[in-house]
C-alpha cells in the first residue's frame, strides 16, 4: 500500500512538472525577441531593437534606399532589398547574419521592393518595380523566374501551408493572391488606394494590409483570407503611411511602421486597440520583421502534451481508487 501510495505521489508530481513547464510558456516576450526594421532617405540602414523599442542598434549602415526585410530564423539570416533609382548597380537582394555581419549579394539587376521567404522550399520571393513578382533559389540567388506579371506589386506575404502568395498592388490598387508558382491569380479586395505592406494570420484566416487614402490618411485594414469581411482597424492620420506590418501572434499584437510626419514604429492589439509608440526618429521607417522565440502559450499547447497530462491524471486516480 505504501508503494502504491508513493507511485500515486510520483504521478502527481509529474503532473505538477507539466503544469510548471506550461506556466513557463505564458510570459509575453522572451529576452531574445527582437524587431528588425529598415530606414531610408536619411542614413539608410537596418536596425534592431527589443519588442518594446528599447536597446536599438544599427546592424548595417551605408545602404542605398533599403526597402524590404525578411528573416530566416532557422539559419539565423536576414534578407533585404535595395532599390536606388539613380544606380542600377544598387538594385539587389542581400543576405547577412542576424547581427548584420557577412553580407552577400544574391540577386542583382532587378528593382526589388517587398520580400518573403520559403525556407523549407528554398526560395526567395519578391515584388519588383518592373511589375512582376519573382522568385529565386534561397541559397545563392540563382534560377530567377517571373511567377506573376502585374503592374505595381508592393508588399508580399506567403501562406506556405496553403501554397499561396498574397500581395498588394498599387496599379491596379488591390490585394491579390495566387499559387506559389504564380498560377490561379485571384483579386481579393479592390477599390483600394495606395496599398503597401501585407501580413497573414493563417491560423485565424485573416490578412492585414496598409493603405493610404487621400485626405483621410494612412489606414490599416483586415479581412478574411478570401477578401471577405474587410474592416478598418486603425486610421493613423493624414500625415503618415503604414509601409510595414508584422504580426506577433503569440501575444496578439500588430507592429507597424509609419512614414511621413511621425516616422515611427507602433504596436497595437490585433483588433486595433491600445496603440503604443515604440520607436521615433528621423529616417523613414519602412519594412519590419520580428524575431520571436516565445514558446506557444498555454492555450496553444501541442495536443500531445495535453494528452500526456490527462493520461497521467487518469492513471493516478485509478491507482488511488485501487489503494482505497
Amino acid at each position: 500500500m505504501k508503494s502504491t501510495h508513493s507511485s500515486v505521489v510520483r504521478s502527481w508530481l509529474v503532473c505538477m512538472v507539466i503544469c510548471a513547464q506550461g506556466l513557463l510558456f505564458v510570459p509575453a516576450a522572451h529576452a531574445a525577441d527582437k524587431m528588425y526594421f529598415t530606414q531610408h532617405y536619411i542614413n539608410d540602414q537596418i536596425l534592431r531593437a527589443n519588442l518594446d523599442g528599447s536597446e536599438g542598434e544599427a546592424l548595417l549602415t551605408g545602404l542605398e534606399r533599403v526597402f524590404g526585410i525578411a528573416l530566416d530564423l532557422t539559419n539565423e539570416k536576414m534578407y533585404f532589398t535595395e532599390n536606388k533609382y539613380t544606380d542600377p548597380q544598387v538594385h539587389r537582394i542581400t543576405r547577412a547574419n542576424l547581427d548584420g555581419s557577412d553580407p552577400v549579394v544574391l540577386v542583382n539587376g532587378y528593382r526589388p521592393y517587398g520580400i518573403a521567404l520559403d525556407v523549407a522550399g528554398g526560395k526567395i520571393y519578391w515584388t519588383d518595380q518592373s511589375g512582376d513578382i519573382y522568385r529565386a533559389n534561397l541559397e545563392d540567388g540563382s534560377g530567377v523566374e517571373s511567377v506573376v506579371s502585374t503592374s505595381g506589386p508592393y508588399g508580399i506575404a506567403l501562406d506556405l501551408d496553403g501554397g499561396k502568395m498574397y500581395w498588394t498592388d498599387t496599379d491596379p490598387d488591390r490585394v491579390a493572391r495566387a499559387n506559389l508558382d504564380g498560377s490561379g491569380v485571384e483579386e481579393l479586395v479592390t477599390d483600394m488606394n495606395l496599398d503597401t505592406a501585407i501580413a497573414l494570420d493563417v491560423e485565424e484566416g485573416k490578412m492585414y494590409w496598409g493603405d493610404y487614402v487621400f485626405l483621410e490618411g494612412g489606414i490599416i485594414r483586415r479581412a478574411n483570407l478570401d477578401g471577405s469581411e474587410p474592416e478598418e482597424l486603425l486610421n493613423v492620420g493624414t500625415g503618415d503611411t503604414p509601409y510595414g506590418i508584422a504580426l506577433d501572434l503569440f501575444n496578439d499584437k500588430i507592429y507597424y511602421t509609419l512614414t511621413g510626419t511621425a516616422n515611427s514604429i507602433m504596436r497595437a492589439n490585433l483588433d486595433g486597440s491600445d496603440t503604443e509608440t515604440l520607436v521615433t526618429g528621423l529616417g523613414h521607417r519602412y519594412r519590419i520583421a520580428l524575431q520571436l522565440s516565445s514558446p506557444v502559450p498555454l492555450a496553444r499547447w501541442p495536443l500531445a502534451v495535453l494528452v500526456l497530462f490527462v493520461a497521467v491524471v487518469t492513471l493516478s486516480l485509478r491507482r488511488y481508487r485501487t489503494v482505497m
